[in-house]
């Protein structure tokens, strides 16, 4: 009876064990994809900030070539 409390036991602990390695392997691996998705929600915003820079500027030259022609 002994052995076999014996046998439980480490049974448990290797699946205790295990279960603790998924785990922080899963949390690590959301964690990257959390990074990667906040990093890439910044990149977003600033190329859209860029963007309407560009297109401030477009608009600001097409104004001041209308100005110059008329």
């Amino acid at each position: 009876m002994a052995i076999a409390s014996a046998i439980i036991v480490a049974g448990e602990a290797i699946i205790s064990t295990s279960v603790d390695v998924v785990q922080n392997y899963v949390f690590s691996v959301a964690k990257e994809e959390f990074q990667s998705v906040w990093y890439l929600k910044d990149e977003i915003k600033r190329t859209s900030e860029l963007v309407e820079t560009i297109r401030d500027g477009v608009e600001d030259a097409e104004k001041k070539q209308l100005q110059n022609e008329g």
